[in-house]
């Protein structure tokens, strides 16, 4: 079996296809021009600049064309989770499992890892206690279903990475909350944990 050939429109020798750089508006799939071919034009492009001045014109208008579409995609989705719950917490189960190693729950970047390691006490604290923190009931700041171990004092903040200083917590309050003491943060849902929790209580009393 041959290998496919066409002519370029420059040269106008024929050459196989793999000489032709990739096109997706020619049937074929591929250049008009052989890559050698193309490279001169590009080449003589460059050099005039009334040319030059419109390729770079047509370069950033399709790059701000993109940029817009990307922006406009991502504010799309930021309002869908706003808007709705279940979109926000489908966006934070997949956070979750991407963070997730080795069953210890809510593990961020490296940032975060370094501040676990130098917030430890005795140790790292093992997975199986970050499993049981969860299990131990629902949220304590508004009692919904716990899907996340919180840092009471988070690590930010001074906080320690010990059992005496993780509570469970949904994600929608874990995110409210993120680097905040409990007494920058809703009070409410403080008021909720303290009645629920006695290690809120005790953070509170201290």
């Amino acid at each position: 079996m041959g290998v496919e050939e066409k002519a370029c429109t420059k040269c106008t020798k024929s050459k196989p296809l793999d000489d032709y750089g990739p096109d997706k508006r020619a049937k074929d799939g591929k250049q008009s021009k052989c890559k050698a071919c193309y490279a001169d034009y590009q080449a003589e492009r460059r050099k005039d600049p009334v040319k030059k001045a419109t390729d770079t014109a047509s370069k950033k208008r399709s790059m701000a064309k993109r940029k817009g579409y990307y922006q406009t995609k991502r504010n799309q989705n930021r309002n869908k989770q706003r808007q709705d719950p279940a979109e926000r917490e489908r966006w934070l189960a997949g956070q979750r499992t991407w963070r997730a190693k080795d069953g210890n729950i809510a593990r961020g970047n490296h940032t975060r890892r370094a501040r676990k390691l130098a917030a430890q006490v005795a140790g790292p604290v093992p997975p199986g206690t970050y499993a049981e923190v969860l299990a131990s009931g629902p949220c304590v700041y508004c009692g919904a279903p716990a899907t996340t171990v919180d840092h009471v004092v988070p690590l930010a903040r001074g906080g320690h990475e010990a059992e005496y200083n993780l509570v469970p917590a949904c994600g929608t309050c874990n995110f409210s909350k993120g680097p905040k003491l409990l007494s920058e943060w809703d009070p409410a849902r403080v008021a909720h944990a303290a009645a629920c929790s006695e290690k809120i209580a005790l953070v509170l009393a201290a």
